[in-house]
């Protein structure tokens, strides 16, 4: 076989930057399979060594091919994984294509619009908490290549697997799809994916797995914690897209950064006295997880005052995309639906003042009692639950105002437990029953 016809050097980096990947250690890791479950095989004319093979045609170093270090979801304007996770069960999609025809406005009719706040691609969002379109999406699917089985503990499966004399975690897969020329496959007890089964029990890397030695990269000496914060401030960076920017080598009128300063600090001094990164720059500026926001009742003034008709016009504010009115403050909600949920939060149309005064005065049930109504109307899913809300199901009577339309929210920290239990069925929605 001959020599595989590489892509032009721009081209290669364009798509390695689109992985998410944070340093040569995650890149040699995708190039050995460990992440295929979250971001596919590395195609084949891309070079698993780019250092070789693009040391003159444009090669700059790890940081340039990689792309700056991932914006945290937080920080990018998303919800935290497990509230993104709630909103995604409670749509009750049967599988990932069904979540990318509603993220794309094709999915069945009558369910709600995907929120600006929840990512299209979880998977590559949320790398590290993600645990299959099962467990995104609530239909409790194993994950590929478990089924539920019972495998040998960790040490002894990798014992086995040591056995075989393989390199790399390509022969490993040819093993286990049976295409080994030699080996004739796995023995039972022994998981296919063992990134996977073993990633809470020992799991460090197919090199260790395999025996060959190779562990990845080593982690670089950095400077304590305290040195590196002190380096940081002097430079007078105020965002963590400036220090990206500085960091991957776009700041000529700043000094390079230094080895022994991490690109990624919230990674590395995570339990080494790292707070937030208004601490780190030097700042003052709070996480929005730590933030201190007005009340209810102050936001909600605030927010009416701004003459806005819908939440998409708050979202375009909240996210940055309307400046003609200034910075968004750091002490009101970006998501107040979900920071005030629980506190006297009713809907949007209370909170911009776009509703009568009979909606802005509304009391809601208790929850017990306003599940006990719901469960009466015998619904089979979320979506007739919205069609009802909404007034598409006119032979029923209509419900109840003190009975919250948007109840995931009104309840979520009052009893919810989501639509099977508020409904009082087995939850096969509309979507699972295609």
């Amino acid at each position: 076989m001959g020599r595989p016809e590489w892509l032009p050097f721009e081209k290669a980096r364009a798509f390695v930057r689109g992985l998410g990947l944070l340093d040569a250690a995650e890149w040699h890791a995708y190039g050995r399979g460990e992440l295929e479950l979250i971001l596919g095989t590395r195609p084949d004319n891309i070079p698993a060594s780019p250092v070789t093979v693009y040391r003159r045609e444009g090669w700059a170093g790890w940081r340039d091919w990689l792309g700056p270090p991932p914006i945290e979801p937080v920080e990018a304007g998303y919800r935290t994984f497990k509230r993104a996770r709630i909103l995604a069960r409670s749509v009750r999609l049967a599988d990932a294509a069904a979540w990318r025809s509603w993220c794309a406005g094709t999915g069945p009719p009558g369910l709600r619009r995907r929120p600006p706040d929840i990512p299209d691609d979880p998977a590559r969002m949320y790398p590290r908490a993600w645990r299959g379109w099962g467990d995104w999406l609530g239909t409790k699917r194993a994950p590929p290549k478990s089924n539920g089985r019972s495998y040998l503990p960790f040490e002894r499966a990798r014992a086995w697997a040591r056995t075989l004399g393989l390199r790399c975690a390509r022969e490993w897969q040819d093993v286990s799809c049976g295409r080994h020329p030699i080996h004739e496959g796995l023995i039972p007890g022994v998981p296919a994916v063992p990134s996977l089964i073993y990633r809470h029990s020992g799991w460090n890397g197919f090199g260790d797995w395999l025996g060959t030695g190779f562990h990845g990269a080593s982690e670089a000496p950095v400077l304590a914690f305290d040195e590196a914060r002190e380096f940081v401030r002097r430079l007078g960076l105020t965002s963590t897209a400036e220090y990206s920017r500085w960091s991957a080598g776009h700041r000529p009128d700043l000094p390079r950064r230094p080895d022994t300063i991490p690109s990624t600090p919230h990674r590395v001094y995570a339990r080494r006295g790292w707070t937030d990164w208004g601490d780190y720059l030097g700042t003052g500026n709070i996480h929005p997880t730590k933030r201190r926001f007005r009340s209810l009742e102050a936001a909600r003034r605030y927010a009416r005052g701004l003459g806005f008709r819908s939440s998409t016009e708050w979202n375009l504010f909240a996210t940055g995309r309307r400046t003609d009115l200034g910075p968004f403050p750091d002490d009101v909600p970006r998501c107040p639906h979900l920071t005030y949920a629980g506190q006297g939060w009713m809907n949007w149309g209370d909170f911009l003042g776009t509703g009568t005064v009979a909606n802005a005065q509304r009391v809601h049930r208790p929850f017990a009692e306003a599940r006990a109504f719901a469960r009466s109307l015998r619904l089979r899913s979320s979506q007739e639950w919205v069609a009802l809300v909404r007034g598409r199901m006119p032979e029923r009577a209509p419900v109840p105002p003190d009975i919250p339309r948007t109840p995931e929210v009104v309840y979520l920290h009052l009893g919810w437990l989501g639509w099977r239990d508020f409904l009082g069925n087995d939850g096969a929605g509309a979507a699972a029953r295609r």
